[in-house]
């Protein structure tokens, strides 16, 4: 099957791309340390009363010189997520408040990213409809 192979400070971790409906690495700034975690969510994942997100690896305070290899390769299965936080409870779905403040967070960060691809002229500013 079709999937990906994730190297980060000597852990290896392989997720089979037809198992989720998004499969994402994200490195961010938050609170003066970049973050990085490699999550999924499964097909399904829409469904109002389902918050099922994998996580495969999670490093806190990256350095400069730490290198995240991405490979797109055949996977035989997706490795094992990491458990979940103690304090998680998968019967207390996110409240409406809940998603619209991410909501709300996510578009903020758009906004900012959009201004600096803009600004770098990477990106052409679109007419709205």
């Amino acid at each position: 099957m079709k999937g990906f192979e994730v190297q980060f400070r000597g852990q290896t971790v392989e997720i089979v791309a037809d198992e989720f409906a998004i499969f994402s690495i994200v490195v961010q700034k938050i609170r003066g340390k970049i973050d990085m975690g490699v999550r999924g969510r499964p097909y399904g994942w829409l469904d109002a009363n389902t918050n099922t997100c994998f996580v495969w690896m999670f490093a806190d305070d990256l350095k400069p010189g730490d290198e995240i290899i991405i490979e797109r390769k055949e996977a035989g299965q997706s490795s094992k997520p990491l458990p979940p936080p103690l304090d998680y409870n998968p019967d207390q779905p996110f409240t409406s408040e809940q998603i619209q403040e991410m909501r709300q967070q996510q578009l903020q960060y758009f906004r900012r990213l959009e201004e600096v691809l803009l600004k770098e002229g990477l990106i052409e500013e679109m007419d709205t409809i």
